[in-house]
């Protein structure tokens, strides 16, 4: 199973939706549709809690 690095970098790269269901779903080859959608759904999650943090390191909040 791919690990976290490999999630992050999928995520990062994707260029929407569509483009991350397809990576991920090239990482996680024989995923049934129920565990595609949690995957998604905690993909879509960590790349928005990544984005908040990203912005808050640019506008000095947290240092």
């Amino acid at each position: 199973m791919p690990g976290l690095s490999a999630l992050l970098q999928a995520i990062g790269e994707a260029e929407g939706y569509e483009d991350l269901r397809r990576r991920l779903l090239a990482l996680f080859p024989g995923i049934s549709v129920a565990e595609l959608v949690q995957l998604l759904e905690a993909a879509l999650t960590l790349s928005e809690l990544a984005g908040r943090w990203a912005q808050r390191q640019d506008s000095g909040l947290d240092g």
